[in-house]
C-alpha cells in the first residue's frame, strides 16, 4: 500500500511541474514576442546596442543595481516586464548576435 501512495504522490508531483513548467513556457513565449514587436533592436544603430548590453551588465554586477535606473538609459524597454528583463539572456543574445552581424566584437569593449 504505501508503494501505490508514494506512486500517485509521485504521479500528481509530476503534473504539477509539468503543469508549471507550461506556464513559465507561456509566459516567456509572450514576453519574446512582445519583445520582438515592440523593440526593433535590428534598427538600433551600433553604439546604441553596446551602450545597451554594457549597461544590463553593469545592472547584473550590481554596479548600479536598479532596474528603473536602466529603463531610464533605455526606454524602449518600457513595454518590456521587468522581470523578464533580468532573468533571461533572450534579449542580450539577440543584441550580440546582431553586434556580430554588423562584425563587431562586443568582447572588445570591455
Amino acid at each position: 500500500m504505501n508503494v501505490q501512495v508514494s506512486l500517485h504522490k509521485t504521479i500528481v508531483f509530476s503534473f504539477i511541474c509539468l503543469f508549471f513548467t507550461f506556464v513559465a513556457w507561456h509566459w516567456e513565449l509572450i514576453n519574446r514576442y512582445r519583445f520582438k514587436k515592440t523593440l526593433r533592436y535590428k534598427s538600433f544603430d551600433t553604439q546604441e546596442l553596446i551602450n545597451t548590453i554594457s549597461d544590463y551588465e553593469k545592472f547584473a554586477s550590481c554596479e548600479d543595481p536598479i532596474i528603473e535606473h536602466f529603463l531610464e538609459k533605455h526606454p524602449q524597454f518600457f513595454w518590456v516586464s521587468s522581470l523578464w528583463i533580468v532573468n533571461t539572456k533572450y534579449w542580450q543574445r539577440l543584441h550580440r548576435k546582431e553586434l556580430k552581424r554588423r562584425g563587431i566584437d562586443y568582447a572588445s569593449f570591455n
